[in-house]
Formats: C-alpha cells, structure tokens, sequence
C-alpha cells in the first residue's frame, strides 16, 4: 500500500520508545534499521539513556542530534528498573500511541507499524506483538501463555519457542493474527490511553515479568493482547544485560504469583481445558513431558507427526512441557 494513503488513514503519532545503557554495538544496528525500512511517517524514536558510562555511546548519541525522528531523553535514577524507565518514557512522550522496544533488536518489516496500528487502534485491544527471531531465525516470541504443572508451579513460557525454520514454515497457525495469554515487552505496542488506564507498569519489577504484569491488568480491563505474525524483528534476547539475575527472576516470579493468583487459577483452567479438547480431538492420548533440553530432537526421532506448539520453560527447572501435537494444522 502506498505510504502517503496509509498515513492517511492511520495518521496517529507512535513513539518508538527504546531503553539503552551502553552498548553503542546494538543500539546503532537498531535504530539504523528502523529508520531505513519503516514506511509509516508519523513516528518518533525515543531513547532513554540509563546510566551508561563508556563514551562510544555519548559520541552515537551526538550524531543522533542531526536525526530528525530520533531524540535521547536522561533518566534521572542510578537504579536499574525497566518498568520505572518505561513509565518515565512514557510521561515524556505526546504520541497517541507507545511502542517498548528492546535495544538488541533489528527491524524486519518495512510497514511494521501500519500493521500493528490496525490492530492497537481496536478498543478491545490492548497490547500487540510481533514475531521475534534468534539469529538463527528460529521462533524467540509469538505469543506467550501460562499454566501449572502437575506439581503446581507456575509455568510461563513462549509459545513455538526455539522452533527451527524449516518447522515453522510448514504452520498455518503461525500465519494467524489471533489473541493470546501475553506478549513480551521487547516489542509491544499500545495505545498511551490504554496504558495510563492500567497505571502503567508495576514499578514492583525491577527487571523481570512487567510485561505480563501490564498483560494481566489490560486482561482485567477486557483488552486482548494480539499477535500479528507478519510483523518479524531479530531479537539478540538479553544480549544488554551484563550480570546473573536469576535471585532477581525468582524474586519477581514469586511478586507475580500472590498478586495474580486467582487470574492464574482461571487463565490455567481454561489452556489446559483448550489444550485436552484439542488433543482429544486429534486423537492423541497423552502429552508428553520431559526434562531433557533436546526435546525438539526427542520428539523427532519418537512421533511420525509433526510438532508445531511448544509451550516451555527451561530456565524454570521446569525442563519442557509439549503442549500442542498439531498434525491438523501443518501444511501437507
């Protein structure tokens, strides 16, 4: 579609919101990308410097002066906490809409905005997503959901997660706008109303789980978080963080649980009634389980079909969890 007829008709302003400390090696890549595929006009770049202290960084910052859609903006704290940055961000823009975006990212899909604004701009709406890559082009994000296990700890994974490409282009279902459980903060966009109605984002996280946070509140609200798969980015996943945070994670995850207990109840109940009807009607007996990191291998070498839904958590001790054996929906 022609860019002047698609600003046009969607002519709101989207503020490209990107938190950077440092790390000149992935900031650059990121903003260049985006500058020189996007075709929506009506953006802006907005990068919340955060405490960096190495001089490659302030001297990219000098020459993003003369970039007219791109303006650096000082977050006043010494503390690292992404959900206190965002809402400081999001308190110094006037877009109509907001889009988080993760420094180690590179841009894909020249009319990315267009296509997610068709879907922010619906009030049943709240937070949208893309289709995230590792560098091997392997599924990172599309889409992510949250149960129990058998043991009742909470799992929360991506859904299609590591999934090779010569699986996934095989998926009618990865190819489908459709609603899901949450999406990842990497690349999330929403409108500016819909995000100060929920009060922003829990300043409780300092680093892990306000994504979803912000999903469950919307949820509350009756606003779906969506995927639009023809939306694709790289995402060289925590590439930015120099340090082990698991203590952090844990932390964070257990904040997660107490505040949203019952919702997690009834968000359980209803993937795993979605996931029985499913595999009852495609005749399988069971879904499997196993602890074991090559699961995708496993699984090859054991079933005749093929695996197209992965709901997982390795970094949970948790190991994989198949969800989903979809022959139904794989492309003959």
């Amino acid at each position: 579609m022609d860019k002047e007829v698609m600003n046009r008709n969607n002519p709101s302003k989207v503020s490209i919101l990107i938190p950077n400390k440092d790390h000149r090696e992935l900031l650059e890549p990121c903003i260049k990308s985006i500058l020189e595929l996007t075709t929506y006009n009506n953006y802006e770049i907005v990068v919340i410097e955060n405490n960096s202290s190495k001089k490659e960084i302030f001297a990219y910052y000098d020459e993003l002066k003369s970039a007219q859609k791109v303006r650096v903006i000082e977050y006043p704290d010494l503390e690292f906490n992404y959900q206190k940055i965002m809402n400081f961000a999001v308190k110094n823009c006037e877009a109509d809409y907001i889009l988080q975006l993760n420094n180690d990212t590179l841009l894909l899909t020249p009319n990315w905005l267009e296509l997610m604004l068709e879907l922010a701009e619906r009030e049943n709406v709240g937070a949208v997503s893309a289709k995230l890559y590792y560098p091997d082009m392997s599924i990172q994000h599309i889409g992510g959901m949250m149960s129990f296990d058998d043991e009742g700890d909470m799992i929360s994974g991506h859904l299609f997660h590591h999934i090779p490409a010569d699986v996934y282009e095989k998926v009618t279902f990865l190819s489908h706008i459709r609603d899901v459980t949450w999406v990842t903060g990497a690349c999330m966009m929403m409108r500016k109303s819909a995000y100060e109605q929920v009060g922003g984002m829990d300043e409780e996280y300092r680093l892990y789980h306000g994504d979803v946070d912000l999903c469950m509140k919307l949820r509350e609200l009756g606003m779906q978080s969506m995927i639009h798969p023809l939306v694709e980015l790289i995402h060289f996943e925590s590439k930015s963080q120099d340090q082990d945070t698991t203590r952090q994670y844990e932390a964070e995850k257990h904040y997660f649980i107490n505040k949203w207990k019952d919702a997690l109840n009834e968000i359980s109940q209803e993937t795993s009634n979605i996931l029985d009807n499913s595999l009852q009607y495609l005749g399988a007996e069971s879904y499997a389980k196993t602890k074991s990191i090559n699961v995708l291998t496993q699984i090859r070498e054991t079933l005749e079909t093929q695996i197209i839904g992965i709901y997982a958590s390795a970094t949970w001790k948790i190991g994989y969890r198949i969800a989903r054996i979809y022959r139904f929906f794989v492309r003959k």
